[in-house]
């Protein structure tokens, strides 16, 4: 996964308490939805099933692939698109096609999609001067496609290498986060700015390291009076690509990208989605609905160790999207 991130903003839960048969069931129902899951595939697999839909079509994983070689599939020469220089043929399809079990509902648009998704990032990587194309992976109707497949891999791992991205820690306390602790709204968001207030000050003066920051906001009870879950949304590490959003807050994320290298950035006020603190939950877990509004939430800095390529694209997906408006597709 691009962004290594150790933990939430937003971890929200109860402790439940199971006996020892349930907890057998459990582990046979887990296991077999664990195997269901291995069979039905990767978020490609699931979005080309009717139904089911993601956003950003993927390659087909290596086990597909060599199943899919096995696969005896028609020598259909029609060719119903074109992606740029490369003519789409009914073979193509096929093949993805016969990646789902015969039963399956098949979402054509999206395998469409998918395979253009494809032709895109071969031929924006030829551009880049990343590989050279053939007609063993490119433009042919008897493609190899395993080894297209890794091609396509090496080139969105040499994109992502050389995307923008930025390595650090944001440091943060909720004093609103579902439930409204002892202190009250107010209480708890004076509470919130102190304690950070000196982290971030000690920090900046040398009388802690980032370390030590991390394992005292980690550590310190007195927090869980505005937050029960503040050993959760203390800390996040990260190493990501710019166009990946690191937390829930645009203004953390852009922080990120504008303070200076290994100085403690501006405490960031940040605010989010809760049931209205004037008539805030008692319990956590309640299940009562009530609308939500925009308030304070949260106070948080950011300390960056690290940015590489700030001049080049966010990361792979901004990389496709340009890319995507430079070969043209046209279904016949």
């Amino acid at each position: 996964m691009d962004s290594n991130i150790n933990s939430s903003l937003s971890q929200k839960g109860t402790k439940t308490h199971m006996s020892p048969l349930n907890i057998g069931v459990t582990l046979i129902i887990v296991v077999n939805v664990i195997y269901i899951g291995y069979l039905i595939g990767n978020n490609y697999l699931k979005g080309a099933l009717v139904g089911k839909r993601t956003n950003n079509p993927t390659t087909i994983s290596p086990t597909s692939i060599q199943k899919n070689d096995n696969v005896n599939v028609v020598d259909n020469n029609k060719v119903v698109m074109t992606v740029g220089k490369e003519s789409i043929y009914q073979s193509d399809l096929d093949r993805e096609v016969n990646l789902f079990p015969k039963e399956a509902k098949i979402n054509l648009n999206y395998i469409k999609q998918k395979v253009a998704s494809d032709s895109v990032i071969l031929q924006g990587g030829e551009e880049e001067g990343y590989i050279v194309l053939n007609k063993n992976i490119f433009n042919n109707k008897n493609i190899s496609y395993g080894d297209r497949y890794k091609a396509v891999e090496m080139i969105k791992t040499k994109v992502s290498s050389q995307s923008a991205r930025a390595r650090g820690t944001v440091y943060s306390i909720f004093f609103y986060n579902e439930w409204l602790g002892p202190l009250g709204y107010e209480g708890s968001k004076n509470f919130a700015l102190e304690k950070l207030t000196k982290i971030h000050n000690d920090i900046k003066l040398g009388v802690i390291t980032v370390e030590q920051a991390k394992t005292i906001l980690k550590t310190d009870d007195s927090i869980s009076q505005v937050d029960k879950n503040w050993k959760g949304n203390a800390i996040i590490e990260f190493d990501s690509e710019k166009s990946k959003a690191i937390t829930f807050s645009k203004e953390i994320n852009d922080v990120i990208w504008k303070t200076p290298l290994n100085i403690p950035s501006n405490l960031i006020l940040v605010k989010d989605w809760q049931v209205d603190p004037s008539n805030p939950i008692k319990n956590l877990g309640d299940e009562e609905v009530r609308p939500k509004v925009y308030v304070d939430a949260m106070y948080s800095f950011v300390i960056v160790e690290s940015r590489i390529n700030e001049t080049s694209v966010g990361g792979f997906q901004e990389w496709l999207q340009l890319k995507s408006k430079k070969y043209e597709i046209q279904y016949n």
